[in-house]
């Protein structure tokens, strides 16, 4: 049973026993992930390629293959550089704008003949262009949308530019009306968020860039596709693992709120349908399992603080071997010390670390503030938390959230 800090840590750690497996003998398909939900794929496999090691996924895609990542990459990139052709291609008529292949080549053309400076160079300039001049209204329409980008990402955080990107493009609508496979595109699109924020909040603030991010996504978009009998590590859902065993199994993500899933409480029946689910997973494993949590997990573009998974809680603790985890948080007064009591111990950190930042600034209802994250915002209540200030802040731009006073937040 493995306690790790955040979710970066706890794939960290996944990796880091695979590679060392490996070392000692063993082979990369002795060994499988298993996960509750698709979004929590997306640090795992980034964790896998750092290590260089080749993984394959079972019952689906892997994360930066599947078409909503590739599109909205695709505008980031053409956002960045407006001469990227081939990207260009791929989203001028997603979703689509009534511009067809026959329009999309003869741009093309032109641009390569020396027309415009870009593709969209051309389409801004389309009344020029007398082959163009049937779609001159679309074609203008879709430049003006891009220049709007590409202001977004002059002035605005990156993960405000891709809350337009969706906004602006259409995407979103389009991805609304696709119902449940929509929503489900809009959580993986939303977990590119979250990766999107973990690259922000490891910059200085004013030090990230777009095409650093970009370059960066680009170690895990450019992966060689592997053949069926290569040697690679196994990644699934726990649903796709029935009838299967490996010799390890990695069960990540052992929180309440992921598994058991949130949906699945509501009623006794849907809950011992997914101890059910949780006995399976376990049971994938000939010789070892490692069961891991996380104490902070970012998934859908926020941050989640859960505590132990109730099906983990349920096995007695003897049959647990521990390895060192991250550097664990000092207990709260009055916690029983229990590896398995995560509330106080996330509070005492938090109080720790509230100490440590020295942060005097107070805060009042209908005080304006700025964030990193979120942007501008209006303070809508305060409270205290474990020695630290909790803010309700309604954003302009994504809605109202709750964040702590000291998370690169500042008055304006």
């Amino acid at each position: 049973l493995y306690r790790a800090m955040d979710d970066s840590s706890e794939a960290g750690f996944v990796a880091s026993r695979i590679a060392e497996s490996v070392r000692n003998g063993g082979s990369y398909k002795d060994n499988a992930i298993l996960y509750r939900m698709n979004a929590q794929a997306n640090s795992l496999e980034r964790a896998l390629t750092r290590h260089s090691i080749p993984y394959r996924v079972i019952g689906g895609q892997r994360f930066y293959d599947r078409k909503e990542i590739r599109d909205i990459i695709a505008y980031l990139s053409v956002i960045n550089n407006n001469r990227d052709v081939l990207r260009f291609r791929r989203i001028i008529n997603e979703p689509k704008r009534n511009i067809g292949a026959a329009t999309v080549d003869l741009i093309e053309q032109m641009y390569m003949d020396g027309a415009g400076s870009s593709p969209i160079d051309i389409m801004r300039n389309v009344r020029s262009f007398p082959l163009l001049a049937k779609k001159a209204a679309v074609l203008e329409k879709t430049a003006e949308m891009f220049d709007k980008l590409e202001e977004i990402a002059e002035t605005e955080p990156l993960d405000v530019l891709l809350d337009s990107v969706l906004e602006l493009t259409g995407y979103k609508l389009y991805m609304e009306s696709l119902d449940e496979e929509g929503a489900a595109r809009l959580e993986n699109i939303y977990e590119l968020k979250s990766t999107m924020n973990e690259y922000m909040e490891s910059r200085e603030e004013g030090e990230y860039s777009l095409s650093e991010f970009l370059e960066e996504l680009s170690l895990y978009t450019d992966l060689d596709k592997l053949d069926d009998d290569d040697d690679a590590v196994v990644m699934m859902t726990v649903h796709s693992a029935k009838g299967l065993e490996f010799p390890t199994v990695f069960m990540t993500g052992m929180e309440n709120g992921i598994f058991p899933s949130t949906r699945s409480t509501d009623t006794q029946e849907d809950l011992e349908e997914e101890r059910r689910l949780a006995y399976v997973a376990v049971t994938r494993a000939k010789r070892k399992l490692y069961m891991t949590y996380a104490a902070e997990r970012r998934i859908y573009g926020n941050t989640a603080r859960n505590i132990l998974s109730r099906f983990v809680r349920e096995i007695p603790e003897g049959y647990f071997e521990k390895p060192e985890s991250a550097p664990q948080p000092k207990p709260a007064e009055n916690t029983s010390g229990s590896a398995y009591t995560l509330q106080g111990q996330i509070a005492a950190r938090k109080a720790e670390q509230f100490k440590k930042s020295g942060a005097a600034v107070s805060y009042a209802v209908g005080d304006r503030v700025k964030s990193i994250k979120f942007g501008e915002g209006t303070v809508l209540a305060t409270d205290i938390l474990a020695g630290e200030t909790l803010l309700e802040i309604a954003f302009d731009t994504v809605g109202t959230k709750k964040i702590f006073a000291n998370t690169k937040l500042v008055k304006i």
